[in-house]
């Protein structure tokens, strides 16, 4: 993260001006001069203290940068974030710069903060501009904690080498998030993966990371049931879905097992199928029960079936013996897959590749489906 905060001004000036108890030298009377000498501009501070009369960015708008210091960090570090900065004295001062080059200092990695304050000084009229910079800790070392099943040593031989460099969050956490799916794969529904960070002792700016894993209990379906279903045995359903009572809970696999079960009904008519699976809850020991509730719906047949080509009907004869389907037969949709796959092999033995894109009309009255194949050229594959 960054931030702009132009306006430390009148308790910063006064931190660099010091503040001790004795008293300065009385300094003769300076000559009268036509143009008064402008103060010197103040050195670059050693750290930051947040305070004084806060001014926006706005008001340092257009005014020349007398200095620019980078303060916090390390002295390598901050030679790493003044290489990115921009803006140099004699530059006017622009905000929108500003937080560019705060952007860049925090695009290069070591740096989990950075913030930019601004100081009038010359009587108003130069700027000297501070970027704040705070060091992410350095990585001692990054292991795995708690993952039996798929094995700390295991998984610690496949994590990238990442010792002695800035712990970013953003680098550990596709691998923890990775290892968590993997684990609900596995039926681990429940699995919790988080990152940690401790302290190494003696070495300030280290930490140990650790990646602790929270298995949890195996689900397992303790039930597969159906329900809704008329027109469609049980038997049939079961066999289609695949799953089977035991088997670790996955959720992809549920999922997959709905768009086999609507397959099913797709090619059998019901077009208008509405297959839903019942909310439940895991059990103390990681049992899921799981019920199927459908709504089937009518079977819907083929009404009127045409194909055309660029806008113009396909002659009958070629319409017949290429494809199967027929009006009044009832609509399938792994028939219609074939039956373009059909038309596509017919022209290209003729010479022509082509796309078909089926069009359908569903007649909620009559359960009929209007069926169009429209044959274009088929679009060019880079």
């Amino acid at each position: 993260m960054y931030s702009l905060k132009l306006g430390l001004g009148l308790s910063l000036l006064l931190s660099l001006a010091g503040c001790g108890t004795a008293k300065p030298p009385v300094a003769a009377a300076p000559k009268a001069s036509a143009v008064a000498a402008r103060p010197p501009v103040p050195p670059c501070p050693e750290a930051i203290v947040p305070g004084g009369d806060p001014l926006e960015a706005a008001g340092f708008e257009g005014k020349p940068v007398v200095r620019v210091c980078v303060v916090g960090g390390t002295e390598e570090s901050r030679r790493t974030a003044q290489r990115a900065i921009e803006l140099r004295p004699s530059d006017l001062f622009s905000a929108e710069r500003v937080r560019a080059d705060l952007e860049a200092i925090l695009k290069l990695g070591p740096f989990d903060d950075a913030s930019a304050y601004g100081l009038v000084v010359q009587q108003g009229a130069g700027v000297v501009l501070l970027y704040a910079v705070h060091d992410r800790p350095r990585v001692a070392d990054l292991a795995f904690e708690g993952a039996k099943v798929l094995g700390d040593a295991s998984l610690n031989a496949k994590l990238p080498s990442a010792k002695d460099i800035p712990y970013d969050p953003a680098k550990i956490n596709p691998i923890a998030q990775a290892v968590r799916e993997e684990y609900r794969s596995r039926g681990y529904d429940s699995c919790r993966v988080v990152l940690v960070t401790e302290p190494v002792a003696g070495s300030p700016g280290s930490v140990h990371v650790r990646i602790k894993v929270d298995e949890g209990p195996l689900s397992k379906l303790s039930k597969v049931d159906f329900r809704g279903n008329k027109k469609v045995t049980e038997a049939e359903l079961r066999k289609v879905s695949g799953l089977k009572v035991g088997q670790p809970y996955v959720q992809d696999e549920l999922e997959r097992a709905s768009l086999l079960l609507t397959a099913l009904y797709y090619d059998r008519g019901f077009v208008m199928v509405h297959l839903v699976n019942e909310p439940t809850a895991v059990g103390r020991e990681g049992e899921v029960p799981v019920t199927f509730v459908i709504e089937e719906g009518a079977v819907h047949k083929i009404g009127k079936l045409v194909v055309t080509k660029l806008g113009v009907f396909v002659a009958e004869a070629v319409v017949e013996k290429v494809i199967r389907a027929r009006s009044k037969q009832v609509f399938s949709r792994s028939a219609l897959v074939e039956d373009i796959q059909r038309l596509k092999t017919y022209y290209e033995g003729r010479g022509e590749k082509i796309d078909v894109t089926p069009l359908t009309e569903v007649n909620p009255r009559t359960n009929t489906i209007d069926l169009t194949l429209e044959i274009g050229p088929a679009e060019a594959t880079k």
